[in-house]
């Protein structure tokens, strides 16, 4: 199953309720979009524990034959492995089909890739009277989002040539894996090289050891100075709720003193978040501490 990231959820499917023992062959190591070394890693063991899982490398080549189907793999260390299955589900994502729609005629801008350029804020593609929306743009391919594009591209279309750029909601992606996978706001890779401090838990509420799921990890990521919240990445039992309640605070600019200045019910697995948001908060003292000393 080449495209590791889209194929945790179907693989899961297969082995628990059909009692189907799955492999996973990946290409780019990462799963999902978690992005932080250390979320990557966690995600790969606990998944690894459930399936097997090789995240890095290259099919070589295909067969089939009265045996079912062979796959040969190739490992960044160049060592190579060949399997047989029943049956093999490729998941290679989706492109969309703007090449069929004749705009090197229009002047939209085109990248390599196939991709049209677009101003997110309006949805327009270039200065033309064309607006683009939904996985044709292939920039947030979620139903939300897609929602969200739709209507910002018939009002701008409607009010053109006056397009009013909007204020788009803060990314949010859930992933409904066994533990779940959830991120919201701006992720670690793009906010790497930023003055963030990161607020690191395991995933061990009170409620979670009471479901006794406490496999995972949580990072928030904050403004070193401000204080405010900017993203987060999630892996573990029902990270969902935890991640549209980051989605709030993110949505409100507000920062993990606000948060924190709401009352929390116990047991319950919102203290979690509670208590990544208190050593995130801590860092940032110290940060500040650090840097009045200079």
């Amino acid at each position: 199953m080449p495209g590791l990231h889209r194929s945790l959820l179907a693989c899961q499917l297969f082995r628990q309720n059909l009692g189907v023992e799955t492999t996973i062959y990946g290409r780019s190591g990462r799963i999902n979009a978690l992005t932080h070394p250390d979320m990557q890693e966690q995600a790969l063991e606990l998944f690894g524990n459930e399936m097997d899982i090789y995240p890095v490398g290259q099919v070589v080549s295909t067969r089939e034959d009265a045996d079912g189907a062979w796959i040969e793999y190739e490992q960044p260390n160049g060592q190579r492995v060949t399997k047989v299955f029943d049956r093999v589900l490729v998941a290679m994502g989706r492109t969309p089909n703007v090449d069929r729609l004749g705009l090197e005629h229009t002047g939209v801008n085109v990248t390599e890739t196939g991709a049209v350029t677009f101003d997110p804020q309006t949805m327009r593609c270039s200065d033309l009277p064309i607006f683009i929306a939904g996985d044709v743009t292939d920039h947030l391919p979620l139903w939300h989002e897609a929602f969200d594009e739709g209507r910002i591209a018939a009002d701008n279309a409607l009010n053109y040539p006056n397009p009013v750029p909007a204020q788009r909601r803060p990314p949010l992606m859930v992933a409904f894996t066994d533990p779940q996978i959830a991120t919201i706001g701006q992720s670690f890779r793009q906010l790497e090289g930023q003055d963030i401090v990161i607020g690191d838990l395991p995933f061990t509420s009170p409620r979670h050891v009471v479901w006794n799921k406490v496999q995972g990890r949580i990072q928030v990521y904050l403004d070193a100075k401000t204080g405010v919240i900017l993203g987060a990445e999630l892996l573990g039992h029902k990270a969902e709720h935890l991640a549209h309640l980051l989605a709030l605070a993110i949505t409100h600019g507000m920062t993990a003193e606000q948060v924190l200045s709401m009352p929390v019910y116990h047991p319950s697995a919102e203290e979690l978040l509670r208590d990544v948001l208190i050593n995130a908060r801590d860092k940032c003292r110290r940060y500040a501490a650090e840097h009045m000393s200079h």
